[in-house]
């Protein structure tokens, strides 16, 4: 396993850890082999659906028992799975604790993070560079926004819990 470099930004105050995975947690692997397997997604009309593997990221975010899947705008309806802390909120429609952080203050750095452990897919701008010239997808091009959804953590996987926050999604157990 190649170590990720991890990107917090110089004066973010991330009260949560991240942690790359170590090689032997059955629980990552195990969700991997359920999740990271041909999908088939279309983003307005089934005519135009694509067939791709989402990946896992071998990082953890907080106590990782939560998973968000996240997609950029020009790669949807194809999207990357992240391990992060149940706790947080991911905004409507769920309906977290007052105090509860929110994954908006966390995206960017979770995004740079994915850039860093499976490339950057942006096509250059400068150097005539074609939309079909970036590099291929897992390879991350968040240069016009993301958004994030809860995924449900399959009970495949391992034990799971309803989530807390929103019930229509699960979270791994303790």
């Amino acid at each position: 396993m190649t170590p990720i470099d991890i990107h917090p930004p110089e004066d973010f105050g991330l009260d949560i850890s991240v942690r790359q995975v170590a090689p032997d947690d059955e629980r990552h692997k195990r969700l991997r082999s359920v999740l990271s397997v041909p999908t088939t997604r279309h983003l307005w009309t089934p005519e135009d659906a694509i067939t791709f593997t989402p990946p896992l990221s071998d990082l953890v975010y907080g106590d990782g028992r939560a998973l968000l899947a996240i997609t950029t705008t020009h790669d949807r309806p194809a999207f990357w799975l992240v391990r992060i802390d149940s706790r947080w909120d991911i905004g409507t429609p769920s309906f977290p604790a007052e105090n509860a952080p929110y994954v908006g203050e966390y995206v960017d750095l979770i995004v740079a993070n994915l850039e860093s452990e499976f490339g950057n897919g942006t096509p250059g701008y400068y150097d005539c560079q074609e939309e079909e010239e970036r590099d291929p997808y897992p390879a991350i091009n968040a240069n016009d926004g993301q958004s994030w959804s809860w995924h449900s953590w399959p009970v495949e996987a391992g034990p799971v819990e309803p989530h807390s926050y929103w019930p229509h999604t699960t979270i791994a157990t303790q």
